[in-house]
């Protein structure tokens, strides 16, 4: 018998229609799941600082504001993986949540099949990071380019990679991004790292990445 695609996985739903998040929670716990829920932010700060989730599954618009302030925040911490529910058919709340680190988004309705691709994706990208990290820290030619100092550069740098990769799917793209700095900060190597995560460079534009000099 095949192992469940989440099995092992601790799993926090925020989600503050009750039918909705208890049906969600159940198709995740098909899925082998550990879930838990909650109906605010206010609830899913508690969550988060009494328990360690590996997912969040957020709604964007909750009745005590968005949901996406808690990846503004950054209460959920840096292991936790988030995918973001909108029911607004465009993409302007995804595009937001992902800039902040969202591996992922569901339109409301979804189907349970819809939630379970997505949520295995976000799965796989969480495992891809990782790797990404281990060789990251053993590679001196990363070393080189980013360093500790950078850390956290890189970091918004992969989160910008996946988030175009992710609404190219979609037909959609994010603006430009323009490297800013002193001569001799890095900014050309830094560009070429985006280069080689394959940033896409969109007709009309000069690149999707531009380094400038300040």
């Amino acid at each position: 018998m095949a192992t469940p695609v989440l099995s092992g996985l601790s799993i926090l739903v925020v989600e503050d229609e009750p039918l909705l998040r208890r049906h969600i929670a159940s198709s995740l716990e098909r899925l082998g799941a550990d879930v838990s829920g909650a109906d605010s932010i206010r609830g899913a700060r508690q969550m988060a600082q009494d328990l360690s989730f590996d997912f969040v599954l957020i709604d964007v618009n909750l009745p005590d504001g968005r949901g996406i302030d808690l990846l503004r925040e950054g209460v959920l911490g840096s292991n936790t993986g988030t995918v973001v529910m909108t029911g607004d058919s465009g993409v302007a709340g995804a595009v937001e949540a992902m800039k902040l680190g969202a591996l992922d988004y569901l339109t409301k309705p979804f189907e349970p099949e819809a939630l379970a691709l997505v949520m295995s994706r976000a799965r796989q990208q969480k495992q891809a990071a990782r790797i990404t990290e281990h060789r990251r820290r053993d590679s001196p030619e990363t070393s080189f380019f980013f360093g500790g100092s950078l850390a956290s550069l890189e970091t918004q740098l992969q989160r910008i990679l996946v988030a175009d990769q992710r609404l190219h799917s979609h037909g959609a793209h994010l603006p430009p991004v323009v490297i800013q700095g002193e001569t001799g900060t890095g900014k050309t190597q830094i560009r070429g790292s985006a280069g080689r995560g394959q940033l896409r460079r969109h007709p009309g534009r000069t690149g999707g990445v531009g380094a400038v000099r300040t």
